[in-house]
């Protein structure tokens, strides 16, 4: 038997079947009914409105997450490809570089650029013993590049960058006495060649990568 009409059988005038139940609406001037009657009927009708509008929510949920638009994949890409700050040019120079000498070596040893700036040391080696040693650092102000000069870790003298391309970098300090410029050179060979000089000389550094 339906159960709708089980539910309700026994409020049903004489002569009333299941099949009139379902297509009379209950009209209640034909079929009256108690107060407390209705109210289980709205109830069912209620818990029937929820279970067919649960899947549909359900099934919102359940929806492909929109891909990244091609603007946004644009731009994450053009953040990859960047061009390199004037100091990030100078990767190059990271590293140590040693000129070996008949009694020891000359050495210089920089760390790559992080916050601004590249910090440096050098170092002479004469029989066994180190005799002279430098800080030296690059700093980026702005758009230009300082290098600053500590021999024996005196006050630091400054030397303007006068010129720069892939693969050298020239500083200046007409004020000083010598050395007045200080020039770092790659090579194709992959070695270093760093110049100290003024009008009337100058003195070359040939460095090879080390270890």
């Amino acid at each position: 038997m339906d159960p709708v009409y089980d539910l309700w059988a026994d409020r049903l005038p004489s002569g009333v079947t299941g099949r009139t139940i379902r297509t009379a609406r209950f009209d209640q001037t034909r079929y009256p009914m108690e107060p407390k009657t209705m109210l289980k009927f709205a109830l069912l009708a209620l818990c029937a409105g929820c279970s067919a509008a649960a899947p549909s929510a359900s099934f919102a949920t359940d929806q492909p997450t929109k891909p990244a638009s091609s603007a946004a994949l644009v731009q994450g890409a053009d953040a990859t490809t960047a061009e390199p700050t004037i100091l990030e040019q100078l990767a190059w120079l990271a590293g140590t570089w040693r000129m070996g000498r008949p009694t020891g070596f000359v050495e210089e040893t920089w760390i790559p650029a992080a916050g601004g700036g590249m910090l440096g040391v050098g170092r002479t080696i004469s029989d066994g013993r180190m005799v002279s040693f430098e800080f030296v650092r690059i700093e980026q102000r702005g758009d230009r590049l300082v290098y600053i000069a500590q021999p024996g870790g005196r006050s630091g003298t400054e030397f303007e960058m006068a010129d720069q391309s892939a693969d050298h970098v020239l500083f200046e300090n007409p004020e000083h006495d010598f050395p007045k410029w200080v020039l770092y050179e790659r090579r194709t060979d992959g070695t270093v060649m760093a110049t100290v000089g003024d009008d009337a000389g100058q003195l070359e550094f040939d460095y090879s990568p080390w270890p």
